[in-house]
């Protein structure tokens, strides 16, 4: 199939790469799902999404850890300029939720 699917194949191989997808196109058929647009319209008309946001307090381990990293080389670089700070941001997301 991708000896014929090749923009430099002979008409043998394209041939021959045709058979081939037919062939697995009629295995697959008919297990294969495919839905319309309109019908993944109807299946998507989901109840509307309700949000929860929870303010919970870290924990001493989450604070000491958050503490020490807001100390740390990389947290002052950023302060300075030096480095990107999404990533010290997304870093200190990642220690607060973890459930320690």
């Amino acid at each position: 199939i991708l000896k014929g699917q090749d923009p430099k194949a002979s008409d043998r191989h394209r041939e021959l790469a045709n058979i081939a997808i037919n062939k697995l196109l009629s295995l697959i058929r008919p297990i294969l799902l495919q839905r319309k647009k309109c019908e993944n319209e109807e299946l998507l008309k989901l109840p509307s999404k309700y949000e929860f946001v929870m303010w919970i307090p870290l924990s001493t381990q989450q604070r000491n850890i958050y503490e020490s990293y807001l100390k740390s080389r990389s947290v002052s670089m950023v302060l300075k300029k030096s480095t990107y700070p999404l990533e010290i941001i997304n870093h200190l997301k990642t220690l607060c939720r973890h459930p320690f």
